[in-house]
């Protein structure tokens, strides 16, 4: 064990888990985007103009998906189930008739997708790999000690979505790095190898034990303490051969004799408040690595920083603020500052940013229009002059209250965390966000302001389902599994004219009951049950025209 307490038979041995592993993709960002582009560079020019093509088909793959995604129901469908971690099936949507592209609310949760991700290459140059060609991992040591110096093994999961599915063992060359890196030494080539006697371990890279230098060590100081890594195992990206590994400056918790008070505890963290952030060190080794080059000294010297700031957490020792020489009075395009004069990088990050820059002026100009399909209303769902409440009134009355209950709890998240609209609330993929500290973009772990909200939405999604299926015995009263495990909605008339109302009074309500702000996501909390009615109504008019 790393860490030991001291524990008494009065205290609980309780075990906080951070994070563990799980089957995660890896993507590119500006950091190593200027690795890979400065070292490629320097090693040849065959191998650079590989490494640019591929960045830009990544790039431009990706940005071609999101128009589709916007256009083709399918894609709509596959992109939305693959992005989104959400218990909704958009491709049973799709599969049962809903139009995912035309219906207001799902074509929302669409455009907040896509404007996240265009946001994303434009601020951090984030541009994710297929899941056959990388992966982000765990780091952990061969205790077996079978594997050698420059051998790592690699088994993951084929699937993102089942972690205890298929697995795939990866052998040959591949690149491997650790978040955040800044020198060129931090990107490294291995050779991965199978192992029978590691075979029990997937989703993690393992180290090898022996060796001159630990590995983790070479990139960027790491010490397997629950770093991540970016695995990539495109040839296309990979480097001829590794450069000189930076030695960085280790640095060693303080000892304390006696148990630390509190008072200890609120001085620690006001020196952590008033030192420069990892993140603010991280922008001014890409500025200058921009302007004078990955190899200057002073971008080497910002790096060495960069580490300590990284383990300030672990060490309590605070880096030395950034020096006049090391800040930049101007700054590249891509690193947008309404303060400093900008230029226009040559290098791939500049290239990047101004092709995904014309796509966003697109969806600007598409936004200042109204979208023609803002106030369709699905004609099965709600037909013209049918009534689901059969002129129940006090029925009508109360899902009302249900509806602006569910809205108020929606407007709370989206006033207190400053989001502008309700399917970034849903979809996960906000924006812009008021966060908890300004430093908290530097935390990997799962606790960040933004799984906060999805917490907190996830809380009320179940509520409300809750509360729907009351009536029928409850959620696990209506499904039912077959032999293979798989379970399906047992719906009844009664239940779906109950889904029907809801998506009434939120999609075709009388102006004189409509909230002012309306939460259009209401009845899709009861996604499956508008999804059996609509393809049982899709199959009887099929056969009747038959």
């Amino acid at each position: 064990m790393k860490f030991k307490e001291r524990c008494d038979e009065h205290m609980n041995n309780v075990l906080e888990v951070v994070k563990y592993s799980m089957p995660s993709a890896v993507c590119l960002n500006r950091p190593l985007i200027t690795i890979l582009d400065q070292v490629t560079q320097k090693q040849s020019k065959w191998l650079h103009r590989k490494l640019c093509r591929k960045v830009h088909y990544y790039l431009e793959k990706e940005l071609s998906q999101l128009g589709a995604m916007l256009l083709d129901d399918t894609v709509a469908g596959d992109e939305l189930t693959l992005r989104l971690n959400l218990p909704i099936n958009f491709v049973r949507l799709r599969q049962c008739g809903i139009c995912i592209t035309n219906e207001p609310f799902l074509r929302r949760i669409l455009v907040s997708v896509y404007r996240y991700n265009i946001n994303n290459h434009l601020s951090k140059a984030k541009i994710f790999l297929p899941h056959s060609v990388g992966r982000s991992m765990y780091g952990v040591f061969d205790e077996t000690g079978l594997l050698q110096y420059g051998q790592v093994f690699i088994q993951y999961s084929v699937s993102l979505k089942k972690p205890d599915g298929k697995l795939k063992i990866y052998t040959g060359p591949v690149m491997i790095t650790k978040n955040p890196c800044h020198v060129a030494g931090d990107v490294r080539m291995f050779t991965a190898v199978y192992q029978p006697a590691l075979a029990h371990l997937f989703d993690v890279v393992v180290f090898p034990r022996h060796g001159p230098r630990p590995h983790p060590d070479e990139m960027a100081g790491s010490d397997l303490d629950g770093d991540e890594y970016s695995v990539i195992f495109d040839p296309d990206i990979h480097f001829d051969h590794n450069e000189e590994a930076m030695t960085f400056p280790k640095s060693s918790p303080d000892d304390f004799e006696s148990v630390p008070t509190t008072d200890d505890m609120v001085d620690f963290f006001l020196k952590y408040l008033r030192q420069d952030s990892i993140g603010r060190m991280s922008n001014a080794h890409l500025i200058l690595a921009d302007r004078k080059g990955l190899f200057d000294d002073v971008c080497n010297g910002i790096a060495r920083k960069c580490a300590i700031a990284v383990d300030f957490p672990k060490s309590g020792e605070p880096a030395e603020p950034l020096t006049v020489h090391e800040q930049s009075d101007i700054v590249p395009d891509y690193m947008f500052s309404v303060i400093k004069p900008m230029y226009r990088s040559p290098r791939l990050n500049g290239q990047i940013y101004r092709k995904a820059k014309k796509v966003e002026e697109v969806l600007d100009m598409a936004e200042l229009t109204t979208s023609i399909f803002e106030h369709d209303v699905d004609q099965v769902l709600c037909p013209p002059g049918f009534d689901p409440f059969d002129g129940d009134e006090v029925k009508r009355a109360q899902v009302r209250r249900t509806r602006d209950e569910y809205s108020a709890k929606m407007q709370q998240l989206l006033d207190e965390y400053g989001v502008s609209d309700e399917a970034s609330i849903v979809s996960g993929h906000i924006v812009s966000l008021k966060r908890l500290a300004t430093m908290e973009r530097d935390d990997y772990s799962f606790y960040h302001t933004d799984r906060i909200v999805e917490l907190r939405y996830t809380r009320i999604y179940h509520q409300y389902r809750a509360y729907f299926f009351e009536e029928f015995g409850g959620e696990a009263a209506v499904y039912q599994r077959d032999p293979s495990g798989k379970a399906s909605l047992r719906c009844d008339e009664n239940m779906e004219m109950k889904a029907l109302q809801w998506y009434k009074v939120c999609y075709a309500e009388d102006p004189r009951f409509r909230p002012s702000s309306p939460s259009m996501s209401f009845p899709w909390v009861v996604w499956d049950v508008l999804c059996s009615y609509k393809r049982n109504k899709v199959v009887a008019f099929a056969k009747f025209v038959l």
